[in-house]
């Protein structure tokens, strides 16, 4: 069952062990995003990165989210006179913003902390919220086996298992979810981050 992190949890996966560079997924997300642009972080843990990418796109409007209030809390505290606006989530599938509001969504080690199901929902979400023909870029954990979704024991979060997705079972998920896949960059040994465009649905008559 899905529970809010604690303070000293939601430092660990906000990235503060990660093993990928900020400023390499900086770069990354920074090439995605124009002027003007809205745009939304999930899982923004600390602001690590929020922040940063944000003071680098002139009159951009980014809401980044996170479940842990705690986390939230620390981000908003270390990132004083931030323009990002920082909300939270309550519960993993359910974003903080109206429908067709974002023109590009991202997050960074976050979803293979995210049960399957839940990241399913996060995807119907995310489809609600991102404008059509809009980008998203995220960061899974790869599943190199037969199986379509396992749990790797490479890395424990107090104590629990992360999640792997194998490029079929991303496939999958996507499509259900109104995204087609554009492109997949590996981002460490064993992580690779898929970027979806919103798949835009012409209806007839």
């Amino acid at each position: 069952m899905w529970k809010p992190l604690n303070l000293s949890e939601a430092l660990f996966l906000s990235g503060f062990l990660d093993d990928v560079p900020v400023e390499e997924t900086v770069e990354l997300m920074q090439s995605f995003v124009k002027e003007d642009f809205s745009y939304m972080e999930v899982g923004c843990g600390s602001g690590r990165i929020s922040d940063p990418l944000n003071s680098r796109v002139a009159n951009a409007f980014f809401v980044a989210t996170d479940h842990s209030v705690d986390m939230l809390s620390w981000a908003k505290r270390i990132n004083p006179g931030t323009s990002v606006q920082f909300r939270l989530m309550t519960l993993p599938w359910k974003l903080p913003y109206h429908d067709n509001g974002m023109q590009f969504i991202f997050s960074h080690a976050t979803f293979p902390h995210i049960e399957p199901m839940n990241l399913s929902k996060l995807f119907v979400d995310m489809n609600k919220v991102l404008c059509d023909g809009c980008f998203m870029s995220h960061e899974f954990l790869d599943g190199n086996n037969p199986e379509s979704v396992k749990q790797s024991y490479h890395f424990m979060t107090q104590g629990k298992p992360l999640y792997a997705y194998s490029r079929h079972a991303v496939e999958e998920m996507s499509s259900r979810s109104g995204f087609e896949i554009v492109g997949v960059k590996k981002s460490t040994e064993l992580r690779k981050k898929y970027t979806f465009v919103k798949v835009v649905c012409h209806e007839n008559g």
